[in-house]
């Protein structure tokens, strides 16, 4: 009998691996990615042998006390498992999945898309989720992540810290390992809390609601624990409508400094403003050089900065601030002649007066804008 038993254990043992293991996975040749089918988010070395993040999951909060995660509630959604995107269009490697809370079954009822962009030789990724409101009435949806690094393939005795001048969240174990950083890119990051991992932390909404709203931003935290810690990062409430969608980005990066790291997030933020979300190009050919005043201005957090070029040419649209130091880089490279929009998003920016320049050839022009926070 216990034979038999061991058996039947090994038989559903074997049938349940390909739901377990089932993931995909790029390598950037700086980098490695994996992403399960239910939405856990994996960070490797480029040998994809040595893990310096465990986890990066989606949370969402509902009603108060009311909380989305990975291991309480997510599963995939039916019929839609993770997968490689064949020809991206936005990037060298594209992964996906959907998951939702099939798995408990409770509130909020919310389905999460996930995207995660790669570029050869980058030592960063850029993930897109996109959350949809199932629930029958509208949800003030507060959307964040649960980060669980393990740094050089060990938990424990993490550092975590925040760059404010560029809100990045930076983690590392000592002075000679690895970095892994994290920066919101479509919303401020409006809440960071690190505490040390406890077996079934998760599973408490009302103490994880607390550990997402606390409505600070936690300068930095070390712990000595060998087990680790759980880093919390949120953005501001948002209302989504039934059956409505809010869309989100962040940047991951992982490297062997602290200042390659920032550098690796810099370029993500690039990719976003003039790949994902950033230039809009309209058909009709200008006949001179133009840059028109930002619109709106006064602005929070988000403006739309439109210019033309009467012929091909190498641009750049850099943002300064009102002592000359450049703050972002919204379009780098050759352009085809044309009618461009750009979207800027200042989140990571204190209010405060801004010049956008745009230099194409010979051809210069600037323009002051105004953030209000």
């Amino acid at each position: 009998m216990k034979k038999l038993l061991q058996y039947f254990t090994l038989v559903l043992f074997i049938s349940l691996i390909p739901e377990i293991m089932i993931a995909q996975d790029f390598s950037t040749g700086k980098m490695t990615v994996t992403l399960s089918d239910a939405g856990r988010i994996r960070i490797k070395n480029n040998t994809a042998d040595t893990n310096m993040v465990d986890r990066i999951s989606v949370i969402v909060g509902g009603a108060q006390n009311q909380v989305f995660t990975y291991n309480a509630d997510a599963d995939v959604v039916a019929g839609d498992s993770s997968y490689s995107i064949a020809s991206p269009q936005k990037s060298d490697y594209e992964i996906r999945t959907s998951c939702n809370n099939s798995y408990s079954s409770l509130p909020p009822n919310v389905m999460v898309n996930i995207n995660i962009y790669g570029w050869t030789d980058a030592n960063y990724a850029i993930v897109k989720m996109v959350v949809t409101n199932q629930e029958k009435s509208s949800l003030n949806a507060r959307f964040g992540l649960e980060v669980i690094p393990e740094i050089d393939g060990a938990y424990g005795f993490e550092t975590t810290k925040l760059d404010n001048a560029t809100k990045t969240v930076l983690i590392n174990t000592t002075e000679k390992s690895s970095r892994v950083g994290i920066r919101m890119l479509s919303n401020a990051m409006t809440t960071l809390n690190t505490i040390d991992w406890v077996d079934s932390y998760d599973t408490n909404d009302t103490q994880v609601w607390k550990w997402i709203t606390t409505g600070k931003l936690q300068s930095t935290y070390t712990t000595v624990s060998a087990d680790g810690v759980v880093t919390f990062i949120t953005v501001d409430p948002q209302s989504i409508a039934a059956n409505g969608t809010k869309t989100y980005y962040f940047a991951v990066a992982y490297s062997a400094t602290e200042n390659a790291v920032l550098t690796a997030l810099n370029n993500a933020q690039l990719k976003y403003n003039s790949l994902l979300v950033g230039v809009e190009k309209k058909k009709e050919l200008p006949v001179s050089y133009s840059m028109s005043q930002n619109y709106p201005n006064p602005f929070n957090p988000s403006t739309k900065i439109k210019f033309s070029l009467p012929v091909k040419n190498y641009v750049s649209l850099r943002v300064y601030d009102i002592v000359g130091r450049q703050v972002a880089e919204l379009v780098k490279g050759n352009m085809e002649a044309g009618s461009y929009s750009v979207d800027f998003n200042a989140s990571n920016l204190p209010s405060g007066v801004y010049v956008y320049t745009l230099t194409a050839g010979t051809s210069k022009i600037s323009n002051k804008m105004m953030l209000i926070k």
